[in-house]
């Protein structure tokens, strides 16, 4: 299906801005926090990609999230404090992070903070967005038992066929026309499994930008920020029309 966390995975261009957010204590894990004001009724969930919850680009995505949506948006600490900061650092450690950082180690942190989520905010709705190696544990909680209401993942990573199988709640994929961590085939094969089970999904395939566009894109590039951009309106409408 969608492949391992590749190179790709690992390069970025850093984002200037100001922050709005600050971190605090939820459902166990240090989290960055935004749209507090706008209450607990609705929250949205980013799981990270490797660069994990102190980095700015995830802060400026889940600003602008929390802004566009009226919603409070959380970015948990699903990697221990123990992120990858750049492609060499990630060539340097990457067998062993990857033995740190199990898909069942990650999986119980994730439905960790959500079950925990749940009992300390007791939202009615709960969306999550994944992007890149975060798409995975998104995708997990889309189960009837599932601990999200509904999801989007963008430029996925190492998603399986079986997790598709799983899905049963509604599913935005924004993907890269070209993307080694989740090419043609693989993006095919989800949609041909969420169309065979009646799952309601929406595809966004972007030209001309590479796997990370989500968060990690060259802001002086006019077409990265458009998409980027773009990925967020598109999260914030699906999310709205199911809630």
């Amino acid at each position: 299906m969608s492949l391992k966390i590749s190179p790709c995975c690992v390069k970025t261009i850093d984002h200037e801005g100001q922050v709005t957010g600050s971190f605090k204590t939820i459902g166990g894990l240090d989290t960055y926090q935004t749209g507090a004001e706008f209450g607990n009724e609705k929250v949205i969930v980013i799981v990270s990609d490797i660069f994990g919850h102190k980095y700015k680009n995830n802060h400026l995505v889940a600003d602008s999230l929390s802004k566009v949506s009226k919603t409070q948006v959380l970015l948990p600490d699903i990697l221990d404090n123990d992120p990858i900061a750049s492609f060499e650092e990630f060539q340097a450690r990457g067998q062993t992070w990857r033995e740190n950082h199990s898909p069942e180690k990650n999986q119980r942190i994730v439905e960790g903070f959500l079950t925990k989520l749940r009992e300390e905010y007791k939202p009615e709705f709960v969306a999550g967005i994944g992007h890149c190696f975060g798409a995975k544990y998104v995708v997990q909680q889309l189960t009837p038992t599932g601990f999200l209401d509904i999801g989007a993942i963008a430029h996925p990573s190492n998603c399986s066929v079986e997790e598709f199988e799983a899905v049963t709640k509604p599913l935005l994929i924004s993907a890269a026309s070209k993307d080694v961590a989740f090419p043609n085939e693989a993006r095919q094969k989800a949609i041909d499994i969420l169309t065979k089970n009646d799952v309601e999904y929406e595809l966004t395939i972007f030209h001309g930008v590479d796997h990370g566009f989500a968060v990690r894109g060259d802001p002086n590039n006019k077409k990265h920020s458009y998409v980027q951009a773009k990925t967020i309106q598109d999260q914030v409408q699906f999310f709205s029309f199911y809630s």
